[in-house]
């Protein structure tokens, strides 16, 4: 079974997805950090560009390496660098709706994450993917489609702790600024905008813990 996980940043999409694919003993898919790889890479070759032949001529000439830990959580290497740390800095975030907006990108993207799902597949396993556009573009014949959702406080003050365990000091109203802007710019762009599936089932987090989420999930896959 393939699973899609969709929704805005800090919607609770990665501990969500990571924690159903440990209690059906599937594979986690965290898309984004794919094109956040592509980003580090443009503002590591060519700092302050957002020029669309950039990102295009990174995703063109990088080779993306994804696996995982013991503990389920997904590392992912960039032209044979783990960057799985480096991917999640404030600029990466600040950058990465442009690049991941430039359709060769996305084309190149979509192309790795539909070879996963055909392998996971192949096995008669189960894959949960979390991203923007896994279950109205990536994934269209998913089993199970959920879109997540939740208050922009709420969003902003997940993304905030998350900075500050990185390291990162950050006022709660900046990160919700960039939530925004992150937002308008995910669901107004022209190539596979952020919105949810016609089939996805809404979940809003806003009031709900991680294991109330994860469990409601799994349950709706169990039944499936």
């Amino acid at each position: 079974m393939i699973i899609t996980i969709d929704g805005p940043a800090g919607s609770g999409k990665s501990t969500t997805a990571r924690g159903v694919a440990r209690y059906l003993d599937g594979q986690y898919l965290d898309t984004g950090a794919m094109y956040r790889a592509i980003t580090l890479g443009v503002l590591r070759n060519s700092p302050g560009s957002t020029d669309s032949t950039d990102a295009v001529s990174v995703a063109a000439d990088s080779v993306i390496e994804l696996g995982h830990l013991d503990d389920g959580s997904q590392w992912i290497k960039l032209n044979g660098e783990d960057v799985s740390l480096a991917i999640r800095e404030p600029l990466v975030n600040e950058n990465v709706s442009w690049v991941s907006a430039v359709p060769e990108v996305r084309t190149a993207m979509v192309t790795l994450q539909r070879e996963i799902g055909a392998r996971v597949s192949e096995t008669n396993g189960f894959l949960v993917a979390e991203g923007r556009d896994m279950g109205t573009v990536v994934f269209t014949d998913a089993e199970l489609k959920i879109y997540l959702t939740a208050d922009v406080a709420v969003r902003a003050s997940r993304r905030g702790q998350d900075l500050v365990a990185q390291g990162h000091g950050v006022s709660q109203s900046e990160v919700a600024e960039s939530l925004v802007k992150r937002d308008r710019l995910d669901s107004d762009r022209e190539i596979d905008p952020l919105r949810p599936a016609d089939d996805a089932v809404m979940v809003d987090t806003s009031n709900l813990t991680a294991d109330q989420v994860i469990s409601n999930i799994a349950e709706m896959a169990c039944g499936r």
